[in-house]
């Protein structure tokens, strides 16, 4: 079953509820249950300010637990360990859920059955999150029950929601019937993507300020955009398990399939290219707020920091369009360079955001939002490409041997990209921060997309020319 333009447009969208709550819960909710630098904090409440905005706390908690050695509703030096582990298994459990939503076999459909197995647990989990079981006796047996009932609620989160995007990636290789629709729809994702980081980056903290609340009510307010998923649900369109006899037979068994996935060599060279190019967008994404704020580099305050930001995500709707132009005329392969490149180059112009280099402070704003503009170029293909390239490796597959394993290909992509992230942002980031080496963190990300560039160098023609009109003359 393959859709319409129109329907596609939609299906993009579909997810964007739930990016936003994984979004809310790795920036915010999880960060939320400590007090961050509470001298400052205590000092601050001292002199009248409130501090319950981005916390699960009002001002008379914050006051209780500031004098307390732990300074959370959770064993503060526990959570930490309790985050890290949450992320590991999230990592780890992509193969496994993969095989899972490829093995499916009900009535409704596999893609189907998967999206809605992830997505109830997974709202369950987020709501249950917002609930503090010992807000008012601080002991330390109730902060432990605490920090269990959030980190057991973290990782059924984090499990579920890969369980529905699994799902939804999946079955980009069946609601589309070439590489030219594959490639709408990822932009379409890539664009939902984009808005998803602005409403989280910029939208969340006005209304935390607007509500006057805690973060809680600003997540019980995005909550109601994750039923945005039924739309894929309904577009679905899936053979039943009584029509289909034979699926049980051609998906294969867990390791088979993971085997058959590494055996292919194309698909291989992509991650070699979308490893260079992962740990490149997330020193971007985690370092950027650093890299600008930082005394010593930037030191820009949260309003021209937010300048910046909009300056580099603001364009990239546009910015995908003529990127969609460029494959066009030249294939992915062309189009991935043009826009890596950009983003490298406005990476190098960001690096002379230095107070060591350019005094001025106007001076360097204007060079931030110069070098974010540039960067906008390309910043979306971050996104579309990590879509397009393992749905065609998945039809092309299915179309030579009958198997159906498209989320398989999205779950080995995703556990590379947790790999790397975990050394780029885990250890890379966190030794340049304390080493004095933040003025270099835009370079390193100039550096790693380059690198990226040469892998892709070697994509087979298959690959290179997905997206171009009449490639076959090629």
């Amino acid at each position: 079953m393959t859709l319409s333009k129109p329907k596609l447009f939609a299906y993009g969208f579909s997810a964007i509820g739930i990016n936003l709550l994984n979004l809310l819960m790795g920036i915010y909710l999880c960060h939320a249950l400590y007090i961050p630098e509470p001298d400052k904090i205590a000092e601050a409440i001292n002199a009248g300010e409130k501090f319950t905005n981005l916390t699960f706390m009002n001002n008379d908690m914050i006051a209780r637990i500031i004098n307390m050695d732990n300074k959370g509703l959770v064993i503060v030096a526990v959570w930490g360990v309790v985050i890290t582990i949450a992320k590991i298994v999230d990592g780890v459990i992509d193969v496994p859920l993969a095989n899972l939503v490829d093995r499916l076999n009900f009535k409704i459909g596999k893609r189907k059955s998967g999206l809605l197995l992830g997505f109830v647990p997974m709202v369950v989990s987020f709501l249950l999150f917002l609930v503090i079981l010992f807000q008012d006796n601080f002991t330390t047996s109730n902060l432990w029950v605490n920090t269990i009932w959030f980190g057991v609620l973290l990782i059924l989160f984090y499990c579920s929601y890969t369980c529905s995007m699994l799902a939804y990636y999946g079955s980009f290789a069946e609601v589309t019937k070439n590489d030219s629709e594959r490639t709408f729809l990822a932009n379409i994702k890539s664009v939902a993507d984009v808005f998803s980081y602005v409403i989280v980056y910029a939208l969340v903290p006005v209304l935390n300020g607007v509500v006057g609340g805690n973060i809680r009510i600003v997540a019980l307010m995005i909550f109601p955009m994750s039923f945005l998923l039924f739309i894929a649900i309904f577009l679905l369109r899936e053979k039943t398990a009584d029509a289909t006899t034979e699926v049980k037979e051609k998906e294969p068994g867990m390791i088979v399939s993971i085997v058959h996935v590494f055996k292919n060599k194309n698909y291989m060279i992509w991650m070699g290219v979308f490893a260079f190019m992962t740990f490149a967008i997330q020193f971007f994404l985690v370092g950027l707020p650093a890299f600008l704020t930082d005394v010593s580099v930037g030191g820009f305050g949260g309003g021209e920091v937010a300048i910046i930001n909009a300056a580099a995500f603001a364009p990239v709707p546009l910015t995908i369009a003529l990127y969609n132009f460029v494959i066009k005329k030249k294939g992915l392969r062309f189009g991935y360079t043009y826009a890596m490149v950009a983003v490298a180059i406005g990476m190098v112009v960001c690096s002379f955001v230095n107070t060591g280099i350019v005094p001025d402070n106007g001076t360097r704003l204007i060079i931030a939002i110069i070098g974010s503009v540039i960067a906008s170029l390309g910043i979306g293909t971050f996104f579309s490409v990590t879509y397009i390239i393992p749905s065609h490796c998945a039809a092309v597959e299915k179309e030579e041997t009958g198997k159906s394993q498209p989320s398989m290909y999205f779950a080995v992509q995703g556990l590379i990209g947790a790999v790397v992230t975990a050394f780029s942002t885990g250890i890379i980031m966190v030794y340049m921060r304390t080493n004095g080496l933040t003025y270099l963190m835009m370079a390193a990300v100039a550096l790693m997309l380059l690198l990226s560039c040469v892998v892709a160098l070697f994509l087979p023609k298959s690959i290179a020319l997905i997206g171009k009109k009449d490639k076959a003359k090629d």
